[in-house]
């Protein structure tokens, strides 16, 4: 759009300077006859954030060591794939005009998390944290950032710039070598490190056009340290096309990245050998598994073209694909590499107010996916229809069914295994958000008939406009499923042989997610946030995979019987009657887990931009191995189980010109 008229208008400045300074505590209340733990620390700090206006058009962000105390905690959660989990940015340093740096792997479709910008990797928790550790007296929780910048606007000639710069802190962990407290000594955890994007775009055409170039840089210093599984230097960088024509109905896009990472060999092989890629399988002939390598590159490529808007049809077509060594996970966000998928997409939707409802549409996905071998590893279909009622109610329902015909990851680095159909549907209802209650719910359920499995959860919440200044958020969540080709390990039996041992996982868990935000006045204000977790997970009818490309699923595994397991001080002793296949031993996986997490702010900004801040974050967890899922149970162990508090008061002061 254009907005005309505007006249007689003087631009500030643009200036402003908002210092901070805090003070705190952190109590644990763990045994502290336990010289392994640490029950409290004081937590000074202070740090600057500033804005300065280039012109009418550029601006200028920093920060040294900024502080996010205030910030939500993530939400819990029990990951038991292979893959890390994407949580979203809630730094408000990081969210403010940051839309030019998020590059997206694809040009269309799902999967929008994976980019070349994620920024939870600047000031996350140390790569090599031993939490846990038997031998770690303490450890920061994240990485401090010394100073980050961002310069980012756009010119009236439609030239956009964006650049980042970030360095975070070497930071280290006290050991406790021996019983006694004082036999103490560190060890460095996390590398100083530095972070740099630059990113530039040109309109062209009205701005129907846009060609657009990025790229990436990491570099740690690892020299003194013990940390060369890390890599020492990481690049991304690419460019981008896209045209739009009929009224901005229709639109082509392309996009060529590439990366590449150096450094110490253990680093490039645990590159190599990382659940992106599984260089090392051993029926990956199209892969060259070189644990050697100092280095390793790989490109990314995607394309569409489509009518996106305008009308009741709408449809589309495109690819994304990866080579195998495309990596970006130093300062991206990536999940999987080696594979080809063109697609297909239509839409129609009706926004034409009828009798009953006020809009609709009906979507449907065709993909497939290849490998950098050619051989076909899945397809998938997907329809999904939504409509809105005239009264502002909303729901959706969908369908799912996906051929995943051969899985290079479920054994994680072993051969290719052959996979079953599974169908899955989805729905969801909402109320009239322009109400003062208003209700939520989603669903989700799947089944995989060949192998037993299936899946399930579903989440309503309830939110609460009490009062102008009184929001109240409610969200319960449960999960329950079952499946029968859960990873277990990999083992070396008594036979000399590896082998893979699979179980069937039967998994259990709820959440309750608690917001509440008042506002006293203009200037005073409180949050909470609380959620507890709970999760179990109990593994039995272990089995061994010996015919990995069967056709029928049981002829794939071994199953072993309740004669050949044993239960034996933690682990789990398989084929123990003496078979004559193999003793197999593994840790025994069962768990019962519990989580507190919760976080409370009261806020007086005592001065226009200028605030107050009192914040007392608290976290609890329990574990045990033992697989089932007991509610009263559970939450009396997370009681009596040891937490942190932390208390911090924090004060800025907003000068600005």
């Amino acid at each position: 759009g254009a907005l005309d008229g505007l006249v007689e208008i003087s631009p500030t400045h643009r200036f402003e300077v908002v210092p901070y300074a805090k003070i705190g505590a952190g109590i644990a209340d763990f045994d502290r006859a336990d010289p392994l733990n640490n029950d409290g620390q004081v937590l000074p700090g202070a740090g600057v954030d500033f804005k300065y206006g280039l012109g009418s058009n550029f601006t200028l962000s920093g920060a040294i060591n900024p502080d996010f105390g205030q910030v939500e905690a993530d939400p819990s959660e029990v990951n038991l794939s292979a893959n890390e989990t994407f949580f979203a940015e809630k730094r408000s340093f990081f969210l403010e005009g940051t839309d030019l740096f998020n590059v997206r792997l694809r040009t269309q479709g799902g999967g929008n998390a994976e980019g070349l910008f994620y920024s939870r990797r600047i000031g996350a928790a140390p790569h090599d944290s031993g939490r846990g550790h038997a031998t770690y007296f303490s450890e920061p929780t994240g990485t401090t950032i010394l100073g980050a910048a961002k310069l980012s606007g756009k010119t009236a000639s439609g030239w956009s710039f964006g650049a980042l710069e970030a360095v975070t802190a070497e930071e280290s962990a006290k050991l406790a070598t021996g019983p006694d407290p004082s036999e103490r000594s560190s060890r460095v955890i996390e590398p100083l490190t530095n972070f740099s994007m630059l990113r530039v775009v040109r309109e062209l055409n009205e701005g129907n056009t846009k060609i657009g170039a990025v790229a990436t840089g990491v570099h740690r210093a690892l020299d003194g340290t013990e940390l060369l599984h890390l890599h020492r230097e990481a690049y991304s960088g690419g460019f981008e096309l896209s045209h739009r024509w009929g009224q901005g109905n229709y639109e082509a896009a392309v996009k060529v990245l590439a990366s590449q990472v150096r450094g110490d060999a253990t680093a490039i092989d645990a590159t190599q050998r990382g659940p992106q890629r599984y260089y090392q399988r051993p029926d990956a002939d199209h892969l060259d598994y070189d644990p050697s390598r100092e280095s390793l590159s790989g490109m990314a490529f995607a394309g569409s073209i489509g009518k996106w808007s305008g009308g009741h049809w709408r449809y589309g077509t495109g690819f994304d694909s990866r080579t195998p060594g495309f990596e970006v996970n130093d300062f991206g966000f990536q999940q999987s590499a080696d594979y080809i998928t063109p697609w297909l997409y239509g839409q129609y939707w009706d926004t034409t107010p009828g009798k009953w409802v006020r809009s609709f549409q009906v979507n449907g996905n065709l993909a497939s996916q290849w490998d950098y071998s050619g051989r076909n590893m899945s397809r998938e279909v997907e329809l999904e229809t939504s409509l809105t009622l005239l009264n502002y109610w909303s729901g959706y329902v969908g369908f799912n069914a996906s051929d995943t015909r051969w899985s290079n990851r479920d054994l994680r680095g072993g051969p290719l295994l052959r996979r079953d159909p599974a169908i899955a549907t989805f729905g969801g209802l909402s109320s009239d958000r322009r109400k003062n209650l208003t209700f939520n719910l989603n669903a989700f359920f799947f089944v995989a008939p060949a192998s037993s499995s299936f899946g399930s959860n579903i989440s309503p919440s309830l939110a609460w406009q009490a009062k102008s200044n009184l929001s109240l958020e409610i969200g319960p969540g449960f999960a329950v499923g079952r499946d029968d080709n859960q990873y277990v390990s990999e083992v070396v039996g008594s036979d000399g042989e590896v082998h893979y041992v699979m179980a069937k996982l039967k998994r259990v868990g709820s959440s309750l997610t608690l917001r509440a935000n008042y506002t006293l006045s203009p200037t005073v204000s409180f949050q909470l946030y609380a959620q507890p977790f709970f999760a179990s997970g109990a593994y039995s009818d272990y089995k061994d995979v010996i015919a990995p490309r069967a056709l029928k699923y049981d002829n794939r595994y071994r199953t072993f019987s309740d004669d050949e397991t044993q239960f034996v001080d933690g682990t789990v002793l398989l084929d123990s009657t003496g078979d004559g296949v193999a003793n197999l031993i593994v840790g025994k996986p069962d768990f019962r887990f519990g989580e507190l997490r919760s976080t409370a702010v009261a806020r007086w900004e005592y001065l226009p931009g200028s605030s107050l801040f009192f914040i007392w974050s608290h976290n609890r967890s329990s574990f045990a191995a033992d697989g089932r899922f007991t509610p009263s149970t559970d939450y009396k162990d997370l009681a009596k189980s040891p937490g942190e508090h932390v208390l911090l008061l924090k004060l800025n002061y907003w000068i600005g010109v």
